[in-house]
């Protein structure tokens, strides 16, 4: 990231795989529905950190070019289908990208953004944000694409990832979006539950699991302390 070759790569990455993602949301909800009615109810797309925060203009690109809406209507649909986490304070989790890499990598990209930017504008407005409270949460200023202020300004939703850092989000990292959409703002701590990324994503393992114990770690996941017992057996598998 100190030189511009490795900037233009880390953002021809992004964009590559953010692409390639929507692109696969877009077809498998059209081959089991037919249609993209209903997508912003049945679909969240999530903005993990400001990484993949090209989602947004990508998004409205592919509901305008690729789907066939108009602005408004592809606005309504990506402002209810993505939702913000930020992960850390750190400069590396709020990025800024410098125009002039949008235009040597994804130029069709730029038009979308400044068009985003007039919408923040009249939001700014309409609501009576003051002068230096615009600047700060301005999508494009000083050459720069801020990719939080974007990722917020457009979610649904805004989180940190434990009570301590959602709060540090809404009284100085983010207090003026907080300000403006205090009811956008909720926590996540961050981690997974067993419902979700083991009885149903990993069936063997819960399988063995609860030969073992039985399965009252589903809502109980201290119970999974009983698989101590088992640390010393081996298991050969044919």
């Amino acid at each position: 990231d100190d030189y511009d070759e490795g900037k233009l790569l880390r953002l021809t990455q992004q964009y590559f795989l953010v692409s390639a993602s929507l692109q696969n949301i877009i077809n498998d909800y059209l081959a089991e529905h037919g249609t993209l009615e209903g997508f912003e109810d049945n679909i969240c797309i999530h903005i993990n950190d400001t990484h993949p925060a090209l989602c947004v203009p990508e998004l409205m690109r592919l509901m305008l070019d690729e789907c066939g809406y108009k602005w408004d209507d592809a606005w309504e649909i990506v402002k209810k289908t993505v939702a913000y986490t930020n992960h850390t304070v750190m400069p590396e989790a709020l990025e800024k990208w410098d125009i002039k890499f949008i235009r040597i990598v994804i130029p069709h990209l730029l038009p979308i953004i400044r068009q985003l930017q007039e919408v923040e504008t009249a939001e700014f407005e309409k609501c009576a944000v003051d002068e230096k409270s615009r600047e700060r949460m301005a999508i494009i200023a000083n050459k720069q694409v801020n990719m939080a202020n974007m990722a917020v300004f457009v979610s649904k939703k805004t989180n940190g990832v434990a009570a301590i850092h959602t709060e540090i989000l809404k009284d100085i990292v983010l207090k003026e979006w907080y300000a403006l959409y205090p009811d956008r703002f909720v926590n996540k701590t961050n981690g997974i539950t067993q419902r979700r990324w083991l009885k149903l994503c990993n069936r063997e393992l819960c399988e063995l699991i609860e030969s073992k114990i039985g399965d009252g770690y589903i809502t109980n996941l201290c119970e999974l302390e009983k698989l101590a017992e088992f640390k010393d057996v081996h298991v050969t598998r044919i």
